[in-house]
């Protein structure tokens, strides 16, 4: 049996031996102090799982004692019961005051006190299981979420390997905006010679699976463009859904990952001004003299999916002062405003088409501002990318 270690308090020896004689009977390990001092100095040194405490003791009584001891938050989970001659309602609701556990009047009942130790020890001994296992939890924690920043950061020196070593990229700006630590989110930019290549996408989830998502998805695609020489998006995206389904052993079957990418993607020709664009679920919006024209995604993912067919392009010669917007589903799906609604797209493309003559630094913070406000104190739903281009820069 695992050892109960109970602190006898009492000035009378006789009254310690006799409760000592009892408690040892049923397999308790008691100690005894004749004082407050005594008592204290044990306490400091050794641990206790209940102390039995009289209040009449020379010097600091009972009540003072429990008091100070008390005081110590080392001492929080350490039971105390009062075992004394003093029975009347003002003592008895005094022990309770100053933080005892239980008050038991002499003359007592031996199988009552028993049974009252056995409550408190048992307490102490459970709470101190679930002060072992919190610890447990904590650490571990600990460990889950240092490990969750090393991938934001293996996450982030992807994406930013992405796009810092592209030169020349037309003006623009990003919103960004994890709901975790890591995010579902990423976005693309390349320049292969006359053509500027830019994406935006949304990874099923967020989080650690959207992460891991998101990172495929970079790879995948720097296979395809840069050692493939792949430029036209639609192909691009064809190939980028049968590698997602390779990596992913994806074939249509029950048990199987369910996994996969949303988003857009543009190749822009700078010599003859195209701009190229295929969609899996998402569209590309075109800011045109505050008009603002939809450029329609198919509505199929980049994963397996029943219905799939290949991706098709459409094209659109750009104008100066055309400015390119792409972004995921996380702005427009989040809950806020003074009815706790979706922002929803409408909104959005109304709030584009506002703020479309505006410098992009000016763009960028009014959308976040605009972000944080409808958002207020709701929870971020999701991952929230949002990229505004001028090629004519």
């Amino acid at each position: 049996m695992e050892k109960i270690y109970i602190l006898v308090v009492d000035d009378y020896p006789i009254n310690a031996e006799y409760l000592k004689n009892i408690l040892e009977a049923h397999y308790y390990d008691i100690s005894y102090a004749q004082n407050a001092a005594s008592a204290l100095k044990l306490i400091y040194t050794q641990k206790f799982d209940l102390l039995l405490l009289d209040v009449n003791m020379p010097g600091t009584s009972g009540f003072d004692l429990c008091e100070s001891i008390r005081s110590n938050a080392i001492f929080d989970d350490l039971p105390i019961v009062f075992l004394t001659g003093q029975a009347d309602r003002h003592s008895i609701l005094r022990g309770f005051e100053v933080g005892a556990q239980d008050y038991i009047t002499k003359p007592f009942n031996p199988p009552e006190l028993i049974a009252r130790v056995k409550t408190q020890t048992e307490i102490k001994k459970s709470k101190d299981k679930i002060q072992a296992y919190l610890r447990i939890i904590e650490e571990k924690n600990k460990q889950t979420t240092e490990s969750i920043w090393y991938a934001h950061y293996i996450q982030q020196a992807i994406q930013l390997s992405v796009y810092k070593h592209t030169n020349n990229l037309p003006e623009h700006f990003i919103v960004y905006l994890p709901k975790d630590i890591v995010s579902g989110d990423f976005y693309y930019f390349q320049k292969i010679g006359d053509y500027i290549l830019a994406g935006i996408f949304d990874a099923t989830g967020h989080g650690i699976p959207g992460a891991f998502m998101s990172i495929l998805g970079i790879n995948l695609l720097n296979e395809i463009i840069l050692r493939e020489k792949c430029l036209q998006p639609s192909i691009i995206l064809n190939k980028l859904r049968k590698k997602i389904m390779e990596t992913l052993d994806q074939k249509g079957e029950m048990q199987e990952l369910k996994d996969g990418l949303d988003g857009v993607l543009l190749s822009y020709h700078t010599k003859k001004k195209l701009l190229a664009f295929s969609g899996a679920f998402n569209s590309a919006y075109v800011l045109r003299k505050e008009q603002l024209i939809e450029l329609c995604g198919e509505r199929m993912p980049l994963s397996y999916y029943v219905e799939s067919t290949d991706f098709t392009e459409q094209y659109m010669t750009l104008e100066p002062g055309d400015t390119v917007y792409l972004f995921t589903d996380g702005f427009p799906d989040q809950f806020g405003g003074p009815k706790n609604k979706k922002f929803k797209i409408k909104q959005l493309k109304q709030m584009l088409i506002q703020i479309g003559k505006k410098s992009f630094e000016e763009q960028k913070l009014t959308l976040l501002e605009t972000f944080h406000y409808w958002k207020g104190e709701n929870e971020q739903i999701d991952d929230v990318s949002l990229i505004g281009i001028n090629y004519f820069d």
